[in-house]
Order: structure tokens, then sequence, then C-alpha cells
């Protein structure tokens, strides 16, 4: 460890030694490493991990994200599709919805495939922060700023003239959102890191 009164030889370049050195890139590496742990690469609910066709869900965990029943156990959607390239087919149960959250406390929501309609049905996409969004085509929906930053996203139905209303959805891409505790310690390696490189130029 080098003193505050340190002062080098003449001649002598006026560098802290190695350990350092070291100490200060092993940080600055640390914050990159934290850092890039939380880029924004979205994670994808495929539903490719559900057991088989026909199946009945109440619910359903796939890379950090979770599709739920929130009557709590009742059955609320089915597999669709061969083994190893499943879907998600809702189905229209009163009083019930199906509640997306994140092992995070906030998420943005990116994208969903909509793969599937009843005859005259719409799909209502609804979120913790007052968003919605009606979906009644076939394709990837992409949601906008409403849907970030959301606690839980809910599917449910808009309007049917189906007597056995459903749609499929797959390939759910969101963005966990770091809680801000995360977000204080890479701030504070970031300023231990400028600290020491602040000590080591002077």
């Amino acid at each position: 460890m080098v003193a505050d009164d340190w002062v080098p030889e003449v001649g002598m370049e006026r560098t802290p030694p190695t350990s350092m050195k070291n100490f200060s890139a092993c940080l600055v590496f640390g914050l990159g490493m934290t850092t890039a742990a939380w880029a924004a690469t979205p994670v994808t609910m495929t539903f490719d991990l559900l057991a088989s066709d026909f199946s009945d869900y109440s619910s359903y965990t796939e890379n950090g994200l979770t599709l739920a029943s929130t009557a709590g156990g009742t059955q609320r959607f089915y597999a669709s599709g061969v083994i190893g390239n499943t879907a998600a087919t809702i189905y229209q149960y009163d009083g019930d919805l199906l509640q997306l959250t994140a092992n995070t406390p906030l998420f943005d929501l990116n994208s969903v495939d909509f793969t599937e309609f009843a005859t005259d049905t719409t799909a209502l996409v609804t979120a913790s922060t007052g968003a919605s969004e009606t979906v009644s085509t076939i394709g990837t929906v992409t949601f906008g700023a409403g849907f970030q930053h959301a606690s839980w996203v809910r599917f449910t139905f808009g309007t049917s003239s189906s007597a056995d209303p459903y749609y499929t959805i797959d390939n759910i891409k969101a963005t966990q959102v770091p809680e801000p505790a995360t977000w204080g310690s890479i701030a504070g390696v970031a300023l231990g890191a400028w600290a020491l490189q602040r000590r080591r130029n002077r």
C-alpha cells in the first residue's frame, strides 16, 4: 500500500506499485462484467418445455419469466403443437386472468408472437403501468414504452363471438430491469475505480 506522503525519487516516474494497478484493473473489470450482465438482452419464454399437446397448465416458468393463473390453480392454458415446439393456447375462463411476471420486480415487455385466434376473437394485453393493447391479427406484436418497467402483464380477452374463444401466443420476449440495489452496487464499484485512478494520476 502506498502512503499518502509517498514521493518518488528524482527522475523516478510517479507510479503506484503493481499491486495497486492490479487492484484498480480488477475493479474496472468487475464493473464491466456487472454492467454487461444487465445489458439490454431480452429473455424469451418459448413454451418449448411444455410437456405435450393439449396438456393443461395453470403456471409455467422459463428463463426467469412466469406465466400463471391469477385464480390460484385453475387450469388456464394448454400446450399446442408438438413436444419441443409448443405454444400456449389461452382459453376464456370467467373471473380468471393469465399474468406474466419476472424474477425481478420490474421488466419490459418487448414482443409476443400471436399465432392463432378463434373466430372474431381479440386478445387484450394490459400492464401494471396502465397501458393496454388489443390484438386481433396473427403476427409478432412489439410493445412500446407503456409496457416498460411493469411489475406484471396480463393476457385476457377483448371481444369474441366464438362459442369457444381462444388465442395462441408464443415467444414472449422481455427484459428484466435491475433492482435499485444492483445499480447501487454498480455505482459503488465505479466510484472505487474512479478514486483509485484519480489517486494514481496525482
